[in-house]
């Protein structure tokens, strides 16, 4: 599976490919004909150097939006992690500051199931809780949303419920259980102090998770 899906249609990431070479060819075009009237300045050939140099930034600045424009969209707004990527970034997530918060208080801490929400096939808006709030781990809008409104990825949104259980000393279980389709099967993924994210293996279980597990955890 991939680890990104778009948000637009082929058509309009067509659309936004054109006008991103278009912009880039123009940009380029320019700078370089700023660059020859720069030279021409150094060498005594130009006249009436600052209209010149005005006008060639102007067009250069307005040429400059659409490609910024395009550009933005392609890295901040047309892709965000797929299903299956969602589990493995955050749980690695979890993990760390899991390890930040033993390294203050000596143990590992449970946290509630979050979202309270179960999701299917379509994400929900995180909720946190005060176990995910004691070790800082959230998910929300970042800078990105800030600087582009209505334009980051997952805007706050999972969908796989997150939770940590059988919390000591020295080990922890994190899971993250969702339901990609919508059919009611569920998929488990599981991550402990000693071991990264992969899928849940059956392995026996101190303290039962809030999502009940079925008979076959790994399939969706």
């Amino acid at each position: 599976m991939s680890l990104t899906h778009s948000r637009y249609s082929p058509e309009w990431m067509l659309f936004l490919t054109v006008v991103f070479f278009i912009s880039l060819l123009a940009f380029l075009f320019l700078t370089f004909r700023l660059i020859l009237l720069l030279y021409r300045v150094l060498v005594g050939k130009a006249k009436a150097f600052l209209p010149l140099l005005f006008k060639h930034l102007v067009v250069l600045l307005i040429v400059s939006l659409p490609l910024f424009t395009t550009l933005t969209y392609f890295f901040f707004c047309s892709y965000y992690p797929g299903p299956l990527s969602e589990a493995y970034i955050y749980l690695n997530g979890i993990k760390q500051f899991e390890e930040s918060y033993k390294l203050t208080n000596g143990t590992y801490i449970d946290c509630a199931a979050a979202p309270r929400r179960f999701p299917d096939e379509n994400p929900v808006r995180w909720q946190s809780n005060t176990g995910f709030e004691a070790i800082s781990f959230a998910i929300g809008r970042g800078v990105q949303e800030k600087i582009f409104p209505g334009c980051w990825a997952n805007r706050g949104r999972v969908r796989f419920v997150y939770e940590v259980i059988d919390a000591t000393t020295t080990d922890f279980v994190a899971f993250a259980h969702g339901d990609r389709d919508g059919d009611g099967d569920t998929i488990h993924f599981i991550v402990t102090a000693t071991e990264w994210p992969h899928v849940y293996d059956g392995r026996p279980l101190n303290a039962l998770p809030t999502v009940p597990i079925d008979d076959t955890p790994g399939i969706d």
